[in-house]
């Protein structure tokens, strides 16, 4: 019998989700590999790839918590846990890209337009702060999935005890401010993308 917090469809779900994203950038972001008109328009699909892991996090996160029997005196502790699993394996790619895009400077096909990045935007990566200032850009522009996945992470331990209150009316509000999070903030922010993070909360709470 399988644990309650061992879930295996979410490993396939996850799979499909990032093979999905892979492909997308694979075929429709790279300028001349594929010009046929019905294969872009297919895996042009990929991208919602992206909004399947946050469907999986809005449900996974809150279950674990559950499991756990999260308080938010535990949020400090929650918090260090999702850094700990989430900055190593993003710092490495950082590091990568930031020798990349360097490294391609001194290729002989350089085109010369300068993308390395300054160290302000190096140290804005550091906490996902990219989004919180002007002019500031994302190394390689799919950290931006990252820095959603954080500001959920905070949000939902903050949140967590009114989300699984036994209070209907109470649950019903946070759904409201949940769906209209994209009213207010642009998709640079957690608000934006909150009602997709809704549906897998409400399996949650299923």
């Amino acid at each position: 019998m399988n644990s309650p917090k061992n879930i295996p469809v979410l490993n396939s779900l996850r799979a499909f989700a990032a093979l999905s994203v892979c492909l997308f950038h694979y075929v429709c972001t790279v300028t001349g590999f594929v010009t046929n008109e019905m294969i872009l328009s297919v895996f042009s699909f990929g991208h919602y790839g992206v909004q399947m892991f946050f469907v999986i996090s809005g449900f996974i996160i809150p279950w674990s918590m559950y499991q756990s029997k999260y308080k938010i005196s535990n949020f400090f502790t929650f918090t260090a846990k999702r850094l700990i699993r989430l900055e190593p394996p993003y710092l490495i790619s950082l590091l990568f890209a930031i020798v990349h895009t360097y490294a391609r400077t001194l290729g002989p096909h350089y085109n010369g337009v300068d993308i390395t990045p300054t160290s302000k935007e190096i140290l804005l990566h550091f906490g996902y702060l990219v989004p919180f200032f002007e002019g500031a850009t994302w190394i390689r522009p799919v950290y931006w999935t990252l820095a959603i996945e954080f500001q959920y992470y905070l949000a939902i331990g903050l949140l967590f005890s009114f989300i699984s209150s036994n209070k209907m009316w109470l649950r019903i509000v946070i759904y409201i401010l949940f769906l209209s999070g994209p009213v207010f903030l642009r998709s640079n922010f957690l608000p934006f993308h909150l009602p997709v993070f809704l549906l897998g909360i409400i399996v949650y709470l299923y």
